[in-house]
Order: C-alpha cells, then sequence, then structure tokens
C-alpha cells in the first residue's frame, strides 16, 4: 500500500476497513495459505474469517500477522480462550492427531 493509502486506512473506522477492497484481497490470500483451514483446530470448514495475531496497523498487515480461524474457534478466542483450548484438543483426540497440543499453543494463552 501506499503512504496515502495507510493514512487513509488509520483514520478509517475498522468496520469500514474490513469492507474495503484491500482488505478483501488479503483476506481471500490468506484463505488461499491456510487451504481454508483452522489454524487452531486444523478442521476444513467452510465458514472461515481472518484474525490478527499482531496489528501493525491497518494496510500493514504481513502474512505471519495474520491466521485464519473457523468462526467457532474465533468466537471463543475473543471470549472464551480456555474452552477454545478444550475444543482443539477434544477434536485433535477424537481424529486421532497428536497434534492438538501444538495446536492450542499457537494461542499463546498455555
Amino acid at each position: 500500500t501506499t503512504k496515502e493509502q495507510q493514512n487513509n486506512f488509520e483514520q478509517m473506522d475498522y468496520s469500514k476497513y474490513l469492507r474495503t477492497k484491500y482488505w478483501r484481497f488479503v483476506r481471500i490470500a490468506i484463505f488461499r495459505r491456510d487451504d481454508k483451514r483452522c489454524g487452531w483446530c486444523h478442521q476444513v470448514e467452510r465458514n472461515m474469517e481472518v484474525h490478527h495475531k499482531y496489528y501493525r496497523g491497518r494496510g500493514q498487515e504481513r502474512p505471519g500477522d495474520l491466521i485464519t480461524p473457523c468462526t467457532e474457534c474465533h468466537r471463543m478466542h475473543h471470549q472464551k480462550p480456555d474452552e477454545l483450548i478444550f475444543r482443539v484438543d477434544i477434536i485433535f483426540l477424537r481424529n486421532g492427531n497428536d497434534r492438538a497440543i501444538k495446536g492450542a499453543r499457537l494461542l499463546g494463552t498455555r
């Protein structure tokens, strides 16, 4: 983005920023990178979101700043992080996958 675009993004209401053509492009790129798989529970879901792990400023996101969670994991991350860790553990144990703890560690809550 240009310096002028970044200034515009910074002054913009966050919900309006999420409707910009720039953010839509970034969002699609992150979905493609993550193959529409939740970055926490690793399930392939239809309802995916993009979550900022780090905020550098609107229009300055780097790929490593963003992760693709499913709607349920994203909601739990913001409202009940301990329950999200439990959700990730259960999903992985049910699927016989031993990456549950590694997935939970990405949350930075434990």
